[in-house]
């Protein structure tokens, strides 16, 4: 199996015109190190991008 890289999701985040990309299904054998170069790596391409950590909410407003 195939997973996408961190750029390879904040093009398809800023191509789809989201508000903002959550980085989701990241190894847990990542240093902090490791994980803050993906963070800029998309962020470089989608300036809104945050890592996920388990158990985090996100609000969703509802359009009418």
């Amino acid at each position: 199996k195939k997973h996408m890289t961190a750029s390879d999701a904040a093009r398809i985040a800023k191509e789809a015109n989201v508000k903002q990309l959550g980085l989701i299904h990241y190894s847990p054998r990542y240093s902090d190190y490791e994980l803050r170069y993906l963070l800029k790596e998309a962020k470089r391409v989608f300036a809104d991008t945050v890592l996920t950590k388990d158990r985090m909410r996100f609000s969703l407003p509802l359009k009418d």
